[in-house]
């Protein structure tokens, strides 16, 4: 039996690696994105593309046509950085794309749903290794606006809807942009190397991270 997927944000980094795996094994995908920061090219050529806003609610009759076994919700803008810029479009891309899906969810009785959330919600934390008990501290509106968000899904959890978070930090991989020097540290530094530019280390150079692959992660979604 073929299951159908949304999965937002397929034409990203991580989307698009998600989408790909999930049509590999014989499902259909509907990626919806609205290649504000995605790539079209990125987008598997046997899966289905809606492009609209999800921060836009009179945008949603664009799914209307579709029963969903599950939301895979990776949409949104990726970097801390870039969310000083503009808080309100971080707010709209995050908080109010997410509240909408839930909405859509619960109205259409959706199975499962699964979202993006981020590492930088502790913010600065106490203890390392950090643990899901620890504070939440965002210090970011991209943090900020995560912390909303999966307030939002644990709200709609006691509505009914079954939802898991992921609290996803420092991803690599193939298709990362290399263009984008606000996310994703491997993929900036890596970008320097190939202009041939020293490597600019924002913040304290003696901080460490943990990376995961992008398959990886795939793996666990």
């Amino acid at each position: 039996m073929t299951r159908t997927f949304l999965v937002t944000g397929g034409a990203g980094f991580i989307g698009s690696a998600l989408a790909r795996a999930l049509s590999a094994r014989g499902d259909r995908v509907i990626v919806a994105d609205n290649l504000s920061t995605g790539y079209r090219t990125n987008i598997p050529a046997q899966c289905e593309f809606v492009e609209m806003d999800l921060g836009d609610p009179a945008q949603y009759h664009k799914l209307a046509r579709s029963r969903f076994d599950a939301v895979f919700h990776l949409g949104g803008q990726s970097s801390g950085e870039a969310s000083f810029a503009d808080p309100w479009r971080d707010f709209n891309s995050h908080v109010t794309s997410t509240l909408l899906l839930l909405q859509m969810c619960r109205e259409r009785k959706v199975p499962r749903f699964l979202y993006a959330s981020s590492m930088s919600v502790y913010g600065d934390p106490d203890v390392l290794p950090v643990t899901e008990e620890q504070a939440m501290r965002p210090k970011t509106y991209y943090a900020a606006a995560k912390v909303s968000a999966e307030s939002y899904a644990a709200l709609f959890q006691t509505l009914g809807v079954n939802v898991t978070v992921f609290r996803m930090f420092s991803v690599y991989g193939a298709n990362q942009n290399l263009a984008n020097k606000m996310q994703g540290m491997i993929s900036i530094y890596l970008s320097y190397l190939l202009e041939g530019k020293p490597i600019l280390v924002k913040g304290a150079p003696g901080r460490f991270r943990d990376f995961i692959f992008v398959d990886d992660v795939v793996d666990a979604w």
